[in-house]
């Protein structure tokens, strides 16, 4: 399906940009890259020729920021996205134009397509301009929304430029009311795109282009930035709201149903039993880069995945030592189809001593926990919930049932007013965003059919 995309771009002009360099992985793994990145426009702009175009790349993203739960309207952790840049000088209807082009040509039909509009500068014409162009090239359905949905970098807002969402519904909505952007899940979300300025780097000399000049600074060169998000198209031809319902994708999580009957049986249903699906697709593929669990980077991201995927079976009353079974079904679910050998026994192993490392904090902190829980004040035990969280590393909802245990009341709303805010744009290094978001890129079939 990227590849088509991909395709179908090309055949518009649009050349394409080499994935960038990264830290060499062992044999089955594939380089880090990051559409999340801030500087990830300029790095497609370093493709395009100094008199202007388009370029286009395609890069696995993993993106394990909202890890915490996966509600329907959630993007997966894993899946390959395509993006692309344009600076020729041709009106913002022509541009989008291209883009929808490609997705027809993948299927997807487009009046039945809708849009989000988060709007630009009050200098930049608010709405207007963007809606006119939605309007020119057949989006019937319109809304302005005040936030980006969950998926989007936190690059993009109002600052950079009037950016939009591109999506489509599946099945009825939640009320009369529903509308592009909304979080019950009818609305897929294709892709997104902004327009703006480039800030650097947004083309290149012809000496550049045969390898003997440096890029040519063009700041404030009008841009046009889109991503394309696979699992999503997928998800719109055949129907569905979610890519773990995909042809592709529905072994795995039938299997981790079967291995684990109590996820289903619980109170979080079939979620649960999704979340597991979703964290062990990219626990498959972070380890067959040779990244195995740890304390810091790329490695942490695996050891909250493998652990929050534990937390999960433990709370539905299951034994996560089967975890380690249904990570071998993931790898065969998106690995294999990349054409990349299974994981080996010792990659598998890390995520049993994961989960027996799990285990044994668990137990300590039991102790520590309860210990302290029975001599404080009930006005006070959102606190000492967080601290635990904080000092001992137990997940808040393994807290939660250990209160319920002992009848320890303890005020979601207070517990929530506790929880520290995120800075608006952390700083992070190349290859991660906020911390926990990382992408790999392949030229490679994969995750969803076609």
């Amino acid at each position: 399906m990227a590849q088509s995309l991909m395709h179908g771009l090309a055949r518009r002009g649009y050349r394409r940009a080499v994935p960038r360099a990264t830290p060499p992985l062992r044999r089955g793994g594939v380089p880090f890259d990051t559409p999340s990145a801030p500087d990830w426009p300029e790095h497609l702009l370093s493709a395009v020729p100094r008199q202007g175009g388009g370029a286009a790349t395609l890069a696995w993203c993993f993106d394990t920021s909202r890890i915490d739960a996966l509600p329907i309207a959630s993007p997966p952790s894993a899946q390959r996205v395509v993006g692309a840049v344009h600076t020729e000088g041709r009106s913002r209807a022509w541009r989008l134009d291209e883009v929808l082009g490609a997705l027809e040509e993948c299927g997807v039909d487009r009046g039945s397509l809708a849009a989000g509009i988060l709007p630009g500068p009050p200098d930049e014409g608010g709405t207007e301009p963007l809606a006119g162009a939605l309007s020119e090239v057949g989006i019937r359905e319109r809304a302005v929304v005040d936030r980006l949905p969950p998926g989007m970098p936190r690059r993009l807002g109002a600052r950079s430029g009037p950016c939009f969402t591109l999506e489509s519904p599946v099945g009825p909505g939640c009320s009369a009311h529903c509308r592009p952007g909304c979080s019950c899940g009818r609305y897929v979300l294709l892709g997104y795109g902004r327009f703006g300025a480039g800030r650097s780097g947004a083309g290149r000399s012809g000496d550049e282009e045969s390898g003997r000049g440096r890029s040519a600074a063009r700041p404030g060169r009008a841009v046009f930035e889109a991503v394309l998000l696979e699992p999503a198209v997928g998800c719109v031809l055949a129907g569905v709201r979610s890519s773990l319902e995909l042809p592709a994708l529905r072994p795995l999580v039938d299997g981790i149903d079967g291995a684990f009957p109590e996820l289903s049986a619980g109170p979080r249903g079939r979620a649960a039993v999704e979340v597991v699906a979703d964290h062990l697709c990219t626990v498959a593929l972070l380890l067959g880069g040779g990244i195995a669990p740890g304390p810091r980077g790329a490695s942490h991201v695996v050891r909250r995945l493998v652990r929050r995927a534990a937390t999960e079976v433990l709370l539905a009353g299951g034994r996560p030592e089967g975890l380690v079974t249904a990570a071998a079904l993931a790898d065969a679910a998106v690995r294999a189809p990349l054409g990349l050998a299974p994981l080996p026994a010792d990659a598998l192993a890390l995520v049993h001593r994961e989960v027996v490392a799990l285990r044994a904090g668990l137990a300590t902190g039991r102790r520590w926990f309860l210990r302290r829980a029975s001599d404080t004040r009930p006005d006070d035990l959102p606190q000492l919930v967080w601290r635990a969280r904080r000092e001992r590393g137990v997940p808040i909802a393994i807290l939660l049932a250990w209160c319920e245990e002992r009848s320890l009341p303890v005020p979601l709303s207070r517990l929530a007013a506790l929880d520290p805010p995120h800075p608006p744009h952390p700083p992070h290094p190349p290859g991660t965003s906020h911390g926990v978001r990382l992408s790999l890129a392949t030229g490679t079939n994969g995750m969803s059919s076609g």
